[in-house]
């Protein structure tokens, strides 16, 4: 488990990349299918933790670069 939203989101991005490495080397459709819901899944989770706590901080602290970001 993450202690931090800092920790949860880079666990979120080296998740993604290892489901999309799986998801090009499965051997058939079936087991494409099988990897290929597990990145829709954090990219909700993703988003929906994104935007209500990392955003507003970003602009909060680092203005209009934060907004740019």
């Amino acid at each position: 488990m993450c202690e931090t939203i800092s920790e949860g989101i880079g666990a979120d991005h080296d998740n993604f990349d290892v489901y999309c490495d799986n998801i090009k080397s499965a051997q058939d459709d079936g087991e494409k299918v099988r990897w290929r819901s597990q990145p829709t899944w954090i990219v909700a989770r993703h988003a929906i933790s994104e935007a209500p706590t990392m955003y507003p901080a970003m602009e909060k602290y680092l203005g209009e670069e934060g907004v740019k970001l």
